[in-house]
């Protein structure tokens, strides 16, 4: 377990309730990255960190005991485009977190200093790891996933179209990252029930944000009644009965990194325990959950009779 001086200080959580108009909506609902959500600085970072970090961490080095090749999958992406993501992904740390993350320069290497978990990146000038490491990563994007919270996918924008080409989920939430590669924006969410209609052209969207030097943030939600982080549907995950109730929370950044085609997207998953909602929520939350249609329901596994008794 990871006990620095640095993870004993980190705050709370963001809070963040997603629901607007008390309705259910698939619609994309894009804000301007930076928009006050109530949560102060942390609205404004990419990589957002607090007293959970250890429980996200250790979730990630327990899915690589289960099959790696699950959750991490860099395969289908060129060597050039993974070190753009990755010299962004380095940078944006150290300016954001100067006193989470430190990079020193020398003419042969960068050596990248994770004060989280005390980890020192041996990295080229071409943005691979040099030298072995424990645990044992993959690549750069697999060593540097590991010091945030946030899932991290990697889109490619071409004249064709929009298609993942790279993630890193650790936290999946009923996907699975492989069985999507090579996907482009309306296959990626052909399951969705109401996405197509309240999302008309979903790969105009993204190509709009991939002209701009914007980044964006939107939400999505779902209920559970075990706040556990892997959902992936090929890991073998023991039902239990429960009288909780969690709103499951993703907060979605989509950032164009400057001068490439790739579009960087972090999920960062929340666990907000319905029982603490406030009166106004909870209501909301009800005339969500009724108006969602029997479809959406299924797709996202709410058993409505069950959800509705916890809530009133």
């Amino acid at each position: 377990m990871i006990s620095t001086s640095l993870t004993k200080k980190l705050s709370s959580p963001a809070l963040y309730f997603p629901i607007s108009g008390d309705r259910y909506s698939t619609r994309a609902g894009l804000a301007r990255f930076g928009t006050d959500f109530g949560n102060g600085q942390r609205d404004t970072q990419l990589f957002q960190f607090d007293k959970t970090f250890t429980r996200y961490r250790n979730n990630k080095l327990a899915v690589r005991e289960h099959t790696i090749d699950d959750y991490v999958c860099a395969d289908a992406i060129d060597a050039r485009a993974l070190a753009e993501a990755t010299k962004f992904i380095l940078h944006h740390l150290c300016n954001e977190h100067p006193d989470k993350f430190s990079l020193h320069k020398s003419p042969q290497k960068m050596t990248f200093d994770c004060h989280l978990t005390n980890e020192q990146l041996i990295i080229d000038n071409n943005y691979n790891l040099t030298t072995p490491h424990k645990p044992e990563y993959k690549n750069l994007f697999d060593a540097l996933a590991l010091q945030v919270q946030e899932d991290i996918c990697l889109m490619q924008m071409t004249d064709a179209g929009t298609k993942l080409i790279a993630a890193h989920l650790c936290a999946a939430n009923h996907w699975s990252a492989r069985d999507k590669l090579l996907m482009d924006m309306p296959h990626l969410h052909q399951h969705v029930p109401g996405f197509a209609d309240d999302n008309k052209e979903p790969e105009k969207l993204l190509q709009g944000i991939s002209h701009k030097t914007e980044a964006y943030v939107r939400f999505a939600w779902g209920l559970c009644d075990q706040a556990t982080l892997n959902q992936h549907p090929h890991a073998l995950l023991e039902s239990k009965s429960s009288d909780n109730l969690f709103m499951r929370i993703e907060r979605q950044v989509i950032w164009p990194i400057a001068d490439s085609e790739i579009l960087l997207f972090t999920i960062r998953t929340y666990f907000q325990d319905c029982a603490a909602l406030e009166k106004q929520q909870r209501q909301s939350l009800i005339n969500a959950v009724n108006s969602m249609s029997e479809a959406t329901l299924k797709y996202k596994n709410i058993n409505k009779v069950d959800v509705l008794n916890k809530l009133n």
